[in-house]
């Protein structure tokens, strides 16, 4: 949420001294014609930048709830299963209904056998 407000507040910032520099910048370089021009643009960065800076208030904050969300939710996935593997029957490898009681046996010989190998 913080680099969406830090981001944010460069862009109103932008925006709202836009409306001062604009003008003067465009007096200097080209009168009154000039000044008038930058007023223009200086409104039209106004409400753009305003605009730009709410949107990545939005943009950033659901990028930090995001990442937060995928890594917790990586985490438990990564440690539990959600469901254990369904074992292949025979030398032919039928697949048969989902059984749990074939499926946790499956699964402690796995564990066993990841735990005997190191």
């Amino acid at each position: 949420m913080a680099k969406g407000f830090q981001s944010a507040g460069g862009s109103i910032w932008s925006g709202v001294s836009g409306v001062f520099t604009k003008p003067v910048e465009g007096a200097k370089e080209k009168g009154a014609g000039g000044f008038i021009k930058g007023i223009g643009k200086g409104g039209a960065g106004l409400v753009t930048k305003t605009v730009s800076g709410l949107v990545d208030i939005v943009a950033k904050t659901s990028e930090g709830i995001d990442a937060q969300t995928r890594s917790r939710v990586h985490a438990i996935l990564a440690t539990t299963r959600l469901r254990n593997p369904r074992p292949f029957y025979e030398h032919n490898f039928i697949i048969r209904p989902f059984n749990a009681f074939h499926a946790n046996w499956l699964h402690r010989q796995i564990v066993q056998h990841k735990e005997a190998s190191y």
